[in-house]
């Protein structure tokens, strides 16, 4: 015998599943851009079938960004023990939100969710970003503040993030033990979106929105890098080490840093496309720092603590290329100081 839902369950279970990766924009495409009645209670089948979506997406979501993929140690799943995927009643109410709001119109209202996220909760806020990015409800799901003070989404989406409003500065985005794990199963979607953040980047005239957005990537960038130093977990940065060669990429006789930003307006205030150009480059402050670690690393001994690990970073940062260091250094120098 066949489950039976409401249609409003349906409906919710629809967005679930497009949300979690299991279906594209276009089929909740509708859903999104008009309001429509919400299940405030939904019934144990509907409950049911939602922890299933939700349960096996969140998984599926962990895979996908490279949890599949075998090192020396393993799979994800074989070098960490089970650990809880956490989903609490903010999903349950965003889902209701997406539903009544016509997100779409500029009159959508946002919704305020508890701040004490499950990392469930935070996968399944990440998943909405990047299903609807560049859609016309990106705006109304960008503006959730919620959305905005997780450390995972904005990791993922500090560039669109900052397009539409800069991250808050004094927020510190704080990184637990699982949603470290989580990124480092997410290293290849991370790469990926970190590469196609840079690519915007250069179709981007307005100085204002380009320095807004590059501050958010600073902030984010800025605050992960600490965590994992912190936390002895410097390996979790390699998707930006494998992003990085498709930054330093230039054409023939480009001078340092002219291919980040080529669309800035030449019509704004000089000072407003300095600070813009100087916020742009916040990808390759990044790499610098990443710079003074590999020289920290090549400086191990092999009877010293950490050795072996070591080993293995410098083996990931040469991956880079050839002196991509230097390189990177050489546009930040550019987009600090030319106009």
């Amino acid at each position: 015998m066949s489950a039976v839902v409401s249609r409003a369950e349906a409906d919710a279970l629809a967005l679930a599943r497009a949300v979690m990766g299991a279906a594209p924009f276009e089929a909740v495409q509708r859903l999104l851009l008009s309001a429509r009645k919400a299940p405030w209670r939904m019934g144990p089948t509907a409950v049911g079938l939602l922890k299933d979506m939700l349960g096996k997406g969140a998984v599926l979501t962990l895979a996908r960004g490279t949890g599949y993929q075998r090192d020396m140690s393993g799979r994800f799943w074989e070098r960490h023990p089970p650990f809880r995927i956490g989903f609490g009643p903010s999903t349950v109410q965003l889902l209701q939100w997406l539903l009544e709001a016509p997100l779409g119109e500029s009159s959508a209202q946002g919704v305020v969710l508890p701040e004490a996220l499950g990392l469930g909760d935070e996968l399944f806020l990440f998943q909405l970003l990047k299903l609807t990015q560049g859609s016309a409800v990106w705006h109304s799901v960008a503006q959730l503040e919620v959305a905005r003070r997780s450390s995972l989404c904005a990791l993922g989406f500090a560039f669109s993030l900052g397009q539409v409003r800069a991250l808050d500065a004094s927020h510190a985005f704080v990184w637990h033990e699982h949603s470290l794990l989580a990124v480092e199963a997410m290293q290849k979607t991370l790469e990926r979106l970190w590469v196609a953040s840079e690519n915007d980047k250069k179709k981007v005239a307005f100085p204002s929105q380009l320095k807004t957005a590059g501050l958010s990537q600073e902030k984010a960038l800025s605050d992960f890098l600490t965590a994992i130093d912190q936390a002895d977990r410097r390996e979790l940065a390699n998707f930006l080490v494998r992003a990085a060669p498709r930054w330093l990429e230039a054409p023939a006789d480009a001078a340092p840093g002219s291919w980040v930003v080529p669309a800035l307006s030449s019509t704004a205030p000089l000072r407003e496309r300095q600070e813009a150009r100087r916020a742009a480059a916040a990808p390759y402050r990044a790499l610098g720092r990443l710079a003074a670690w590999d020289t920290e690393h090549r400086g191990l001994r092999f009877i010293d603590d950490g050795y072996e690990k070591a080993q293995r970073l410098i083996a990931a940062y040469a991956a880079m290329g050839e002196r991509p260091f230097a390189r990177a250094a050489e546009v930040l120098n550019a987009l600090d100081n030319t106009v």
